[in-house]
């Protein structure tokens, strides 16, 4: 794996496809405290709602942090819909 700094960010490159880091972190984080909650608690119900949880608040955690410095998440711009401007 390799980090590669870009102008939006740090990426990973895995099999030759460049992943945010935040998404990477989320799936890490996602896959160990399944495990974790798992051993813990012995319910996997639980475990996997609480790595669900876990890894989409560090998923969208690091999304909002990446595009706060490109004027905001706010509107239609964040969820990739391109607008029209000038209308």
């Amino acid at each position: 794996m390799a980090v590669v700094p870009s102008a939006r960010g740090t990426t990973i490159d895995i099999a030759g496809s460049a992943w945010p880091t935040h998404s990477f972190d989320a799936l890490v984080i996602g896959l160990g405290s399944c495990a974790v909650v798992l051993l813990i608690v012995g319910s996997l119900p639980a475990a996997v709602l609480t790595a669900a949880g876990l890894a989409t608040a560090r998923w969208l955690g690091g999304r909002l942090r990446q595009r706060s410095g490109s004027g905001g998440c706010s509107g239609a711009g964040y969820f990739g819909v391109r607008t029209k401007t000038g209308i």
